[in-house]
């Protein structure tokens, strides 16, 4: 990793790595676009059960203002959804493919047009946004993530009833 990376601002890159963001990405609107080490000394709880559950009662809860908003421009409130859909949901809360918005700086998740990666490339090109440009061709390029959540959208196991817990973390 070029080391000037992190001169940049990339706060946003803590997003799915502790159960603290989505408070602290409350309490501080700019949060996101914050310099790496300026908050890191604010994460003192990693990756954890309190990611996927409510601490209190141990329910699944989706916590991810990414995700929270994607669903919303769908126009499905996430509390709604019933426990066996969170099942797989709490899981594409950060395993899904995503980007920094340009202006915010925050992830967000570009499913505007679907799930598909020819979806998420129409969304893209919607956007005229673009990551890099690759040096030798000039060609415009976005940064394919881990889309794990959008390949299980539409799967076999998914139209089973298979959640992602159920392999994963049985």
């Amino acid at each position: 990793v070029d080391p000037k990376r992190w001169e940049l601002k990339q706060a946003a890159c803590f997003t799915c790595k502790s159960p603290q963001i989505p408070e602290l990405m409350a309490e501080d609107p700019d949060f996101s676009k914050r310099q790496f080490k300026d908050v890191a000394d604010k994460i003192t709880e990693p990756i954890g059960c309190a990611n996927c559950h409510d601490p209190a009662t141990n329910e699944l809860k989706i916590t991810q203002p990414a995700l929270i908003e994607a669903y919303a421009e769908k126009g499905i409130d996430v509390n709604s959804l019933g426990r066996q859909e969170k099942r797989s949901l709490v899981c594409g809360q950060c395993h899904v493919t995503y980007y920094f918005d340009k202006e915010s700086n925050k992830a967000t998740f570009p499913w505007g047009e679907g799930f598909k990666a020819e979806d998420q490339l129409a969304y893209y090109e919607k956007l005229n946004f673009t990551e890099s440009v690759h040096p030798d061709t000039g060609t415009k390029l976005v940064k394919p993530r881990h889309a794990e959540f959008e390949t299980f959208q539409g799967s076999v196991h998914q139209s089973a009833g298979v959640s992602c817990a159920d392999c994963h973390m049985p």
